[in-house]
């Protein structure tokens, strides 16, 4: 009995130690979409794994499919996709440039789809796993808390700097001044 509880305990641990990490390493990604639709493959991909976001303003990161040669008959196309920091639209990470042709042997698919089909298979997993080592810009709570623990005489030189560029008035200089020496 005590080794069926203790098994149980650890399988409870477990499972709360892997729901724990996978929240810290939230990450949620918007995928630009495409006219042609050969962006599905990395939506699948992030769908997969729990990390598609339909709302772009929802999410941590953006991803834009780039084609860099257009394909024809007989031609292949080129491409990689960029992940960017939705908030600020800095690119994070670049994926290294595939080629897709159309072919019998892939079923005559779109060359674009190909591509960034690979892209997805072969390297997304891998960035994904990189971008949890880039830390993106918080806001600094340290300023706002050190402008909360100001003492009375900080205050009003404060104060007194506002009445003295007539940013407030005589009277409101007086009432603010009666609070913090009332405090």
């Amino acid at each position: 009995m005590k080794n069926q509880i203790k098994k149980t305990f650890a399988m409870t641990m477990a499972i709360g130690m892997s729901l724990l990490v996978a929240n810290v390493y939230a990450q949620t990604f918007y995928v630009q979409e495409t006219d042609e639709g050969y962006h599905l493959p990395v939506t699948n991909a992030l769908e997969e794994a729990n990390q598609f976001e339909r709302k772009k303003e929802e999410s941590t990161y953006t991803v834009v499919c780039v084609v860099t040669d257009a394909s024809g008959w007989g031609k292949s196309a080129a491409g990689y996709i960029e992940i960017l920091d939705t908030k600020t639209s800095e690119v994070l990470l670049k994926s290294k440039s595939e080629k897709g042709m159309r072919s019998a042997f892939h079923g005559m698919k779109n060359p674009r789809t190909l591509l960034f089909s690979r892209i997805a298979k072969k390297q997304l997993p891998y960035m994904l796993e990189e971008l949890k080592l880039i830390k993106l810009p918080t806001i600094n709570t340290e300023a706002v808390v050190t402008s909360e623990i100001k003492t009375k005489e900080e205050r009003l030189t404060e104060l007194k700097v506002y009445y003295e560029k007539q940013l407030i008035t005589k009277k409101e200089y007086e009432e603010q001044k009666r609070k913090i020496l009332n405090e």
